[in-house]
C-alpha cells in the first residue's frame, strides 16, 4: 500500500495482538478495503437490517498469577471496523494538557500509532527518575479495568473528544452487537484500537481539578501519583 490507512494499522498491531487469527490477516491484506466498504454500506446501514455485526466469540487469557482475563476475540469484519473508527479518529487523541498530569503509551504520532514499547519505556524512565526527585508517591490500578467499561460511558466519550454523530452511533452499535446487548464488559482486549480507547477515556482522571498530587505519570490504568519535592522538605 502506498499510504498508511486502517487496513494497515490493523496489520501492523497484528502480530502483537492477542489471539490473533491468520484469517483476519488474510481478509485485511486481499479485501480489507472490501470489508469495510461492505460494513458501512450495509452493517450501519439502518435500511439494511437484514447485516449487523455477528456476537463475538468469548475467550479467556492468562494473566500473572494463575489469573484469567475475560474477553472477546472479534471476527475478521468487526476487528476491521473498530481499526478504522479509531484511526480515522486518530486527531482527536491529544497529548496531555499539562506536564504535571503525563499520560504514556497508546496514541498516534504524524499519523501512525507510538509504539507501545518505546512507549513503556519512557513510562519505566519517568519513573525512575521522579522516585528519586519526591518524598511520597502511591500506586495503584484499576481491578479489570477492560471489564468494567460500560457501554454507553464509551459512546459518550467518543462524543464528548468530538467524533462525528455517525461515528458515535456506529460505534455504540458495534459495542451493542458484538456484546450480544450487553451493557458492561463489551470493550475487547489485547489489541491496539481497544487499548486507544481504554487509554483515552481515563483522561477525566487524569484532568480531574480533585486529583491535589504534585505530579501524576499514568500507563493505562497503571497510576503513580508524586507528592512533596525532596528539595522542598
Amino acid at each position: 500500500m502506498s499510504t498508511y490507512n486502517s487496513v494497515q494499522y490493523l496489520l501492523d498491531d497484528y502480530p502483537r495482538t492477542l489471539f490473533p487469527l491468520s484469517t483476519t490477516k488474510v481478509i485485511a491484506e486481499n479485501t480489507g478495503t472490501e470489508v469495510l466498504q461492505y460494513v458501512y454500506e450495509k452493517v450501519l446501514n439502518l435500511n439494511e437490517p437484514a447485516h449487523s455485526f455477528l456476537s463475538q466469540a468469548r475467550c479467556y487469557a492468562s494473566k500473572q498469577g494463575f489469573h484469567l482475563r475475560r474477553t472477546v476475540k472479534l471476527d475478521p469484519v468487526a476487528e476491521l471496523f473498530i481499526y478504522d473508527i479509531i484511526y480515522r479518529n486518530r486527531s482527536l487523541f491529544r497529548k496531555d494538557f499539562s506536564p504535571n498530569r503525563r499520560s504514556f503509551g497508546y496514541r498516534f504520532e504524524q499519523g501512525k500509532p507510538i509504539s507501545p514499547s518505546k512507549s513503556y519505556g519512557d513510562f519505566k524512565k519517568n519513573l525512575a527518575y521522579v522516585k528519586a526527585h519526591f518524598k511520597f508517591a502511591l500506586k495503584f490500578d484499576i481491578a479489570t479495568y477492560f471489564n468494567s467499561i460500560y457501554h454507553h460511558y464509551i459512546v459518550r466519550w467518543l462524543s464528548d473528544i468530538g467524533a462525528s454523530s455517525n461515528d458515535v452511533e456506529n460505534l455504540g452499535q458495534f459495542l451493542r452487537e458484538a456484546n450480544t446487548g450487553v451493557s458492561i464488559d463489551c470493550l475487547p482486549h489485547g489489541i491496539h484500537a481497544t487499548k486507544i480507547i481504554g487509554a483515552e477515556f481515563l483522561k477525566f482522571v487524569d484532568n480531574s481539578v480533585k486529583l491535589k498530587c504534585s505530579l501524576l505519570l499514568r500507563f493505562m490504568d497503571d497510576f503513580y501519583l508524586f507528592y512533596v519535592l525532596k528539595k522542598l522538605c
